[in-house]
């Protein structure tokens, strides 16, 4: 029949037999914890503090922290990352309402949240955190969400000082060079922002998926970016993820933005934003247009490129057609059609790409 034990498991809620589920997450203050390894191997938890930012009332009996984070550590006391759990309903609720679906590494449908670089989320959208807030007109609710803004401001108050102090001040100086340190980098890098990464003398657009540091012992400290991007195969759009890095080695200090190696496109000038973003959509609808119809010829002979040659920063090959009996010339400047060209030649094969744009 098995013991009383698998059939009644204990609950960790219970306390003096009363089920107290309903009361976690009640408190308005945040927990601090510690996992450490033990001499013997083992990962204990260590309670250190906890944190009210003002005064609130505490409910009677057995409550939980609306916020609780851990820290854990590794077998040699070096911090490894930290989690917060996510207790109070009501900022669950505010997630919820300012925070996207997507965003990484916040699962929204789950009953428990629990993240890693919780505060980067929360810097992220504590504007609309706030005026979330500000309409609220339960005043526990409300409290709440203050709570969850001052722990924002008590841990990353001087990165945000450093933020608006050189990014978005000077911003709104149309001379202003927006500058930032390796430090706070990814504060520019927010998921779902575009940025624009320079190849061939054009600026590609993607769309921020995630950021993350890296920080090996045999390789300079980087920043990584796992970047989206919109891609055709020729029958289907879809989406296609790639990663870009920016080491410390690259910045000295305070860089400006506009010359790091991805462009946040949210923090440069207006005028320059604009520039990126037009001759994106110009590519684009170019794109569209070639996509529909047939542009191009197929020629499965010999050929032979005797040019090379940069029209607005574009490479154009003039390319010979090796054929028994004669040979043609395309390039960019030959007036007639492909069709009608080919349609002088002897012998000559269906055919194939006659001008190469790279």
């Amino acid at each position: 029949m098995g013991t009383e034990l698998f059939r009644n498991p204990p609950n960790a809620w219970v306390e003096n037999g009363k089920d107290s589920n309903a009361a976690a997450g009640s408190n308005c203050e945040v927990s601090f914890c510690d996992a450490r390894y033990t001499a013997t191997g083992d990962r204990t938890f260590l309670n250190t503090g906890t944190k009210r930012y003002f005064d609130a009332p505490r409910k009677t009996g057995l409550a939980y922290a609306a916020l609780s984070v851990t820290k854990f550590y590794d077998k040699k006391n070096i911090l490894e990352y930290a989690e917060t759990s996510i207790r109070s309903v009501h900022i669950k609720r505010a997630l919820k309402e300012v925070v996207p679906s997507d965003y990484p590494g916040l699962n929204l449908t789950s009953e428990t949240l629990v993240m890693r670089d919780f505060l980067e989320c929360v810097y992220f959208y504590h504007q609309e955190l706030r005026e979330y807030g500000e309409t609220l007109e339960d005043e526990e609710a409300a409290r709440h969400v203050n709570l969850v803004l001052e722990h924002l401001y008590r841990g990353l108050g001087h990165n945000i000082d450093t933020f608006r102090e050189n990014v978005e001040e000077n911003l709104e100086d149309p001379e202003g060079v927006p500058v930032l340190d390796f430090e706070n980098l990814w504060m520019a890098y927010c998921p779902g922002d575009l940025v624009a990464v320079k190849k061939d003398n054009k600026h590609l657009v993607y769309q921020v998926v995630s950021t993350n540091y890296v920080d090996l012992f045999f390789y300079h400290p980087y920043l990584s970016l796992t970047l989206r991007s919109l891609h055709c195969n020729g029958d289907h759009f879809g989406f296609v993820n790639t990663n870009k890095t920016i080491t410390k080695r690259e910045l000295i200090g305070f860089t400006p933005l506009e010359e790091l190696p991805v462009l946040p496109l949210k923090w440069l000038q207006e005028v320059q934003r604009e520039q990126i973003l037009s001759e994106a959509r110009l590519r684009g609808e170019r794109f569209i247009r070639l996509s529909i119809g047939i542009h191009h010829c197929d020629y499965n002979g010999l050929a032979e490129v005797i040019k090379h040659e940069n029209d607005d920063d574009e490479w154009i090959r003039t390319v010979r057609l090796l054929t028994p009996k004669s040979s043609l010339i395309f390039s960019a400047d030959d007036t007639r059609s492909q069709d009608e060209s080919l349609s002088t030649a002897t012998n000559l094969p269906k055919c194939a790409q006659a001008i190469s744009h790279t």
